[in-house]
């Protein structure tokens, strides 16, 4: 399992601070998830497969596929319905990608706060 969380994590170049603020907890408990000290809790292994769209099964090691059937269906579903972003998004040289990024990660932020 730590493996996977710390594959997830890098994969979305999240630092473990980010994570943490992201389920309202603090750096060490993300740590100690990744370094295998304690159980995970229910409610944290289900917000880690939300944040990282994935099943709890495979965060545990249970299954190998990232995601269930029903995870598959809506992951395909919004990949064709934002097709034509993505692929937008892919011709984008790294600098603008990573202001698309953080221009989304604001506009999610302000919408929280609304």
């Amino acid at each position: 399992m730590r493996y996977r969380l710390i594959t997830l994590r890098k994969n979305r170049n999240f630092t473990q601070a980010k994570v943490a603020e992201k389920l309202g907890t603090n750096q060490s408990t993300i740590s100690n998830l990744e370094n295998g000290i304690g159980d995970i809790p229910t409610d944290m292994l289900v917000s880690l497969s939300k944040l990282y769209n994935v099943s709890t099964d495979y965060i545990v090691g249970v299954a190998d596929d990232k995601r269930n059937e029903v995870q598959n269906m809506i992951f395909n579903k919004a990949f064709e319905e934002y097709y034509d972003l993505i692929s937008n998004f892919k011709t984008l040289n790294e600098e603008n990608k990573i202001t698309v990024k953080v221009l989304i990660e604001r506009l999610n932020e302000s919408q929280k706060e609304k």
